[in-house]
């Protein structure tokens, strides 16, 4: 059985794309509405850009003259009104994203644990370091009607996000499970 284990391991475990396929989450509907949302942001970053490009527009109006100085304010205060509101709208968006539904989070954990699980499997010699890996990086195996599972989890975490949207310290923390049948 411990070799079973090993090879269930070796083969899935330890490649990101390997055990992508074997997370429920990352095949759920879920993701579907994880797509929406990053496609809203996506068009809420695009309208503040061509609000940002229809203000500078202005700016070059009134600089060659053919708008009036009153104007021009109404329309730049106007801008910046939009923009802000649109800003405070994005960061209110990202708030209500989970962790979990952050495809570049979850690509780079996952990533990361399987590096540091195949660092930590090439240096497995003896019974103390393969129970040692177990522990570490398997929360359970089940053996029913001879076919064996592998579970586990992979740790998600990512900063905070200040008021404008943007990284800062690390915080959230959540989990991904996997389960490999072999």
């Amino acid at each position: 059985m411990e070799a079973k284990v090993f090879g269930i391991i070796e083969k899935n475990m330890l490649d990101p794309e390997n055990l992508k396929k074997h997370m429920d989450f990352l095949k759920s509907k879920g993701r579907n509405a994880q797509i929406k949302m990053e496609q809203k942001l996506k068009n809420l970053e695009q309208k503040i850009q061509d609000l940002t490009e229809e203000k500078k527009r202005i700016i070059d109006i009134y600089a060659s003259g053919d708008i009036a100085k009153e104007e021009y304010i109404r329309r730049n205060l106007g801008y910046d009104n939009e923009i802000n509101m649109m800003k405070i709208e994005r960061v209110e968006m990202i708030k209500r994203i989970p962790l979990l539904n952050k495809t570049e989070v979850l690509e780079y954990s996952i990533a990361q644990y399987c590096d540091a699980a195949r660092i930590r499997y090439k240096k497995c010699s003896d019974f103390q370091t393969k129970r040692q890996f177990l522990l570490d990086y398997v929360e359970h195996v089940t053996n029913w009607n001879y076919k064996i599972t592998v579970h586990g989890s992979v740790p998600v975490q990512a900063g905070k996000t200040n008021k404008d949207g943007d990284q800062t310290a690390e915080s959230e923390m959540g989990k991904i499970e996997f389960s490999i049948e072999g």
